[in-house]
């Protein structure tokens, strides 16, 4: 009998009824629709989570399809004028014709690269030949001086190992006097009666604002870079504020999907062809906002 009575009691023992009545509501309501909310809470941040970073790799992967659709059309383009007869025989010199004659090829030149260029609507061509042809000095035609590659830093002496993969953003004007802002792709033009001589090079180009449209059309605060080889940005697109802030180095591992890199997330990859690289960057609080 003692010792029942020396057992310590509970300390709500002496509470008030209602006190007792309170803390019971507390434990069996208040406290499970606590965690339960708070579980809530956590799936529905994590599924939002996942939901962004799915439509960010799917704005990557549109952005990915639609250029390397662009490089599909040049890539044909550049490889119809390569190998095509006109080419040839307007690049090939010959000392006995006349200027008549070297105008004359120049102009079937010129119409079949006027056909190519309308089979695709916002690709250019232009052709950088030796300046002892007269019409490589004329403005307002598709045709330049080679000595014009060091303004974009294209050596034609180096481009037998370049060819397909030097791709540069120029401003140069199209046949019509139009000066724009191009990506180009730079390929040597080959004499096809005698491989090894080189006959000039050629241009294929579209607007650069033809590629930055695929870009801008991304989730808020999604900013797109297409870097080259050596990791300089050739064309941008997505959020200009993203871009305004302080971004990590453009460079890093192939990734599938969008990881996390400090303040960022980030999704960079390999293009098919060309040697280039396209690049995702989102802010990292953009995914819990």
């Amino acid at each position: 009998m003692k010792k029942n009575q020396e057992r310590k009691l509970p300390f709500f023992y002496h509470w008030k009824l209602s006190r007792k009545l309170l803390l019971l509501f507390l434990g069996v309501c208040v406290l499970p629709i606590t965690v339960i909310l708070g579980i809530t809470l956590y799936r529905m941040v994590h599924s939002s989570i996942q939901m962004q970073l799915y439509t960010m790799d799917q704005n990557y992967d549109r952005v990915v399809q639609n250029f390397e659709n662009i490089q599909d059309r040049m890539d044909r383009i550049a490889s119809l004028v390569t190998v095509s007869e006109e080419v040839g025989d307007a690049l090939r010199s010959n000392e006995q014709d006349s200027l008549v004659d070297e105008l004359q090829r120049f102009d079937r030149l010129s119409d079949y690269t006027y056909q190519l260029e309308m089979s695709s609507d916002d690709v250019s061509i232009l052709y950088y030949i030796p300046e002892q042809f007269l019409i490589s000095g004329s403005g307002n035609t598709c045709y330049r001086p080679e000595s014009d590659l060091k303004k974009w830093n294209v050596d034609a002496e180096t481009m037998e190992q370049t060819a397909g993969a030097s791709w540069k953003v120029i401003q140069e004007k199209n046949r019509y006097g139009q000066r724009k802002t191009y990506l180009a792709n730079f390929r040597v033009i080959w004499n096809t009666e005698q491989y090894t001589q080189q006959l000039g090079i050629v241009a294929v180009m579209v607007p650069v604002n033809t590629v930055k449209e695929s870009m801008d059309n991304v989730m808020r605060m999604q900013s797109m870079y297409l870097l080259d080889e050596q990791g300089t940005v050739l064309v941008s697109g997505g959020n200009e504020r993203a871009q305004d802030l302080q971004m990590p180095k453009l460079q890093g591992t192939v990734s599938e999907t969008h990881e996390s890199s400090g303040a960022w997330m980030v999704r960079s990859g390999l293009l098919q062809e060309g040697g280039m690289t396209l690049v995702s960057l989102v802010p990292r609080d953009v995914l819990v906002q």
